[in-house]
C-alpha cells in the first residue's frame, strides 16, 4: 500500500510529538541520575527533589532530626523550627517543648547538629542545646562573656559551629568607649566568665560584611574549628584547635579572589549585594561531615548558575575531589546528614528576607562519598 507524501509527513509529525511528550512526562519531577535505570542499579541511590508544602519565609539553616528535616524560619513572629518529611510535606511538633520560655521574643536564627543533640541560636547571642527528643538540655548567652584584657562583650554571632565543649563563630564584639570590632571569636557552650577572641578585625573588614549574608562559613571537626575568612589575597580558610588561641591558615583553597560587593549598611542595600554575588565565583558554604570538610560555591554559567560541592581532606589541606550539583537555584545551601543531604533551593533575593523557598534537592549521602562528576548521574 502507497502512502503519501502529505501523510506520511503528519503520521511522523504525530509520532515525534508522542515520543517527546512521553519523555516530558518522564522527566517531571526527578532530577539528573534518578531514573529508573539507575534505581535497578543502585537501589535507594536515586536523587529527589521535593516541593514544600509550607515555604519558610526566611531560611539559611537546617538540620535534621532523625530522617527528617528542620528549617530555622525566621520570619515567623516568634520564631519557628519548621519540620520536614523527605517528600516535602511540613510535620507537626516542630517547635521543642518546653523552649517557648526560654526563647522569650527571640527567634531561633541558626541550628546545628552535634552528636544526638542540637544547638539552636535565639536571637543574637542566645544559644539553646536540646537532648535526644528535643528535650532541653541547657542555654548559655555569649553576650554574658567578657575579655579579661579590657572587658569587651560579644554583641552578636554571626557565624558559627559546635566544637567540642564550644562553640567557634564570628561575632561582632563592643569594647568600653563604644569601640567596635568583629572577628572571629570561641567561647564555652556552658556558663563561663570569658570568651577568646582569634582574629580581631575592623567593621569594616571584607570578612564582616561576608559573614553577615548569612552563608554558613564556620565548621567543626569534633573539637577543631574551622572559619573561612575573606582577605585582600583572597578566600582564606583558618583553623583553631584547642588549647592553642593562634589560628592557623590552610593552603587547602588555593587562590581564589574575593568579589569587591557593594557596600551593606541598610536593609534596603542587600537586594543589589546579592545580585552582585550571583554573578561571582565564590564559596557560600563551609560544613563538616565525617573526618572532612566541604566546600559549596558557585560559579556563574551564562545566564544561570553552576554549583560545586569540593572535599578538603583537612589532614593533607587539599582539596581531594569535586562535584557539581544539579540545581540552577539562584542560591542554594546544604543541611549534611547520615543518610542524606539537603540542598535547600531558593530563589532570587529581591531584598533582605524577601525570597522564596520551594524545593530541596535530597542527595543520598553514599553518592557524597563516592560522587560522580555529576553529583546524580
Amino acid at each position: 500500500m502507497r502512502i503519501s507524501a502529505g501523510l506520511l509527513t503528519v503520521l511522523l509529525t504525530f509520532a515525534m510529538s508522542a515520543a517527546l511528550s512521553l519523555s516530558i512526562k518522564a522527566q517531571v519531577g526527578k532530577v539528573p541520575g534518578s531514573d529508573e535505570s539507575n534505581r535497578h542499579r543502585e537501589p535507594g541511590m536515586a536523587c529527589k527533589r521535593s516541593l514544600l508544602s509550607q515555604r519558610p519565609g526566611w531560611t539559611a539553616s537546617g538540620a535534621w532530626e532523625g530522617g527528617n528535616l528542620l528549617l530555622v524560619d525566621t520570619l515567623a513572629a516568634t520564631g519557628k523550627l519548621l519540620r520536614y518529611s523527605v517528600s516535602g510535606n511540613a510535620l507537626a511538633g516542630a517547635l521543642p517543648l518546653g523552649i517557648p520560655k526560654t526563647l522569650g521574643a527571640a527567634a531561633p536564627s541558626r541550628i546545628a547538629t552535634q552528636g544526638d543533640k542540637l544547638v539552636v541560636q535565639v536571637g543574637a547571642s542566645r544559644f539553646v542545646n536540646l537532648g535526644p527528643g528535643r528535650s532541653f538540655s541547657s542555654a548559655t548567652d555569649a553576650s554574658w562573656y567578657n575579655l579579661p584584657a579590657d572587658g569587651s562583650t560579644i554583641d552578636k554571632v554571626l557565624t558559627w559551629a559546635p566544637a567540642g565543649n564550644d562553640i567557634i563563630g564570628f561575632a561582632e564584639v563592643k569594647s568600653p568607649g563604644e569601640r567596635w570590632s568583629s572577628g572571629v571569636v570561641r567561647f564555652p557552650q556552658q556558663d563561663s566568665q570569658t570568651f577568646r577572641y582569634l582574629k580581631n578585625l575592623s567593621t569594616l573588614s571584607a570578612s564582616r560584611k561576608f559573614h553577615r549574608l548569612g552563608y554558613q562559613y564556620t565548621a567543626a571537626i569534633g573539637s577543631t574549628g574551622y572559619v573561612l575568612l575573606m582577605e585582600e589575597g583572597g578566600f582564606r580558610l583558618y583553623r583553631s584547635a584547642p588549647p592553642s588561641d593562634d589560628l592557623k591558615e590552610m593552603k587547602a583553597l588555593g587562590r581564589w579572589s574575593v568579589p569587591e560587593l557593594p557596600n551593606f549598611t541598610q536593609p534596603e542595600d542587600y537586594a543589589a549585594v546579592m545580585g552582585v554575588v550571583e554573578e561571582s565565583a565564590m564559596p557560600v558554604g563551609l560544613y563538616a561531615w565525617g573526618k572532612d570538610l566541604y566546600l559549596l560555591s558557585r560559579q556563574p554559567a551564562g545566564s544561570s548558575t553552576e554549583w560545586r560541592l569540593s572535599r578538603i581532606d583537612v589532614e593533607r589541606d587539599r582539596i581531594v575531589e569535586t562535584t557539581v550539583i544539579p540545581s540552577r537555584a539562584h542560591h542554594l545551601f546544604a543541611v549534611p546528614g547520615p543518610d542524606q543531604w539537603a540542598f535547600v533551593e531558593k530563589g532570587a533575593a529581591r531584598g533582605l528576607r524577601e525570597q522564596d523557598v520551594e524545593t530541596v534537592l535530597l542527595v543520598p549521602s553514599t553518592r557524597i562519598q563516592h560522587p560522580n562528576a555529576i553529583l546524580c548521574q
